[in-house]
């Protein structure tokens, strides 16, 4: 991309005249630049425009494909094509990040996405900053010690099988709004914790008949094989028996409902035993199983947001949880639906103009709820 034409995309987006295309690449430029000018010169900036530009169909190559009724934004190649001219030019001139598009001024370009946040709190009640604590040994408790590993995860080995407390010592992993994040259990299970979830367990499963643990929230499991000491995962609307398989919960407070998925294996619930490709639905007492799209449950574990037929309020939950805001609604969207997908690493900024162009608008009220978060307001 020559710097010609970064300039008269650049002057088409401060006059207001871009298509919602154009707009969604100079947007996408501005949060990557933001964080990759300090490490690229300007040389390094440019050759990355130009040979990404080369491999596009065309100039004006969509940032997202629009089917009727999807919401889709899958490939990035387009908007990362603009960084190298349109960096050469506002290294230059910096007084011309300027815009008047609605999006960009209600939206802070501070609006990331989330990432590797969590807390642990050891049985002690002592807390600890994952996001802070660097790598390595963290914890030592009873013969069990507690490692963080260079690629976000926190492990649990034993060390000493003759010096273990007992299991009313209780560990609790906890993530944020806009967190995530992986934990290896001492029996060698892995989970994975969604945003504003926490999974409380046992420092060691040693001696007892099951391997219970309790969880708030959405976390997806692969359950260590062991046929003599079943896994139970309770939630405050259900309690789910395994010996070893993969599986994916959601009990979210602010869901009416508890899914748990089966991808692997066989789970039990009750009396209901659910088989790979099923879901069990729970709500006050009652257990409804029908058959699902697992890919579509733990697409958040793959870093994509999914719709299927989802309602716009069940979507911006997901949202709100991600991006660590508040949501408000003025109007009625009972009729919205969406489908299709888009990665959890955009920005809200991307996410809101995808949603844009089904006709839903946003605005951003920093500081107007009660905990000071950001509050979106969804408007017609």
């Amino acid at each position: 991309m020559t710097n010609e034409q970064a300039l008269a995309l650049l002057e088409k987006y401060r006059n207001g005249n871009c298509t919602d295309e154009e707009q969604m690449l100079v947007e996408r430029w501005l949060f990557q630049i933001r964080d990759q000018q300090a490490n690229l010169s300007v040389e390094e900036l440019e050759a990355i425009g130009h040979d990404l530009w080369l491999k596009l169909p065309g100039a004006q190559q969509m940032v997202s494909k629009r089917l009727p009724g999807w919401v889709r934004l899958t490939s990035v190649a387009a908007s990362i094509a603009l960084i190298g001219g349109i960096a050469f030019f506002f290294m230059r001139h910096p007084a011309a990040i300027k815009t008047k598009s609605n999006i960009a001024k209600t939206i802070p370009v501070d609006a990331l996405p989330g990432g590797n946040k969590a807390y642990l709190t050891l049985a002690d009640g002592s807390k600890i900053s994952l996001t802070e604590a660097a790598n390595g040994k963290i914890a030592s408790q009873a013969g069990v010690t507690v490692t963080k590993s260079a690629d976000g995860q926190l492990v649990y080995t034993i060390i000493d099988a003759g010096n273990q407390a007992d299991l009313r010592k209780i560990n609790t992993i906890s993530t944020p709004k806009g967190g995530q994040w992986q934990v290896k259990l001492p029996d060698g299970s892995r989970v994975w914790l969604n945003a504003e979830s926490s999974l409380s367990y046992p420092i060691t499963f040693a001696g007892a008949q099951q391997r219970r643990v309790e969880l708030k929230g959405e976390a997806y499991f692969e359950v260590a094989k062991d046929k003599m000491h079943a896994f139970v995962v309770k939630t405050p609307g259900q309690e789910l028996e395994v010996l070893g398989t993969h599986f994916n919960i959601s009990s979210y407070q602010d869901e009416v409902s508890t899914k748990s998925t089966l991808l692997e294996g066989s789970v039990r619930i009750g009396n209901t035993l659910l088989e790979p490709g099923e879901q069990a639905t729970s709500n006050a007492g009652r257990i409804k199983v029908s058959k699902i799209d697992t890919t579509m449950v733990v697409a958040w574990k793959n870093g994509l947001f999914r719709f299927d037929n989802t309602p716009l309020k069940d979507l911006m939950r997901q949202i709100s949880r991600w991006y660590d805001i508040e949501v408000a609604y003025e109007g009625d969207f009972s009729d919205r639906k969406f489908y299709g997908e888009i990665e959890r690493s955009y920005s809200l900024m991307e996410v809101l103009n995808v949603l844009k162009s089904s006709k839903v608008h946003f605005r951003m009220e920093a500081g107007k709820d009660k905990k000071g978060q950001k509050l979106l307001v969804v408007m017609p």
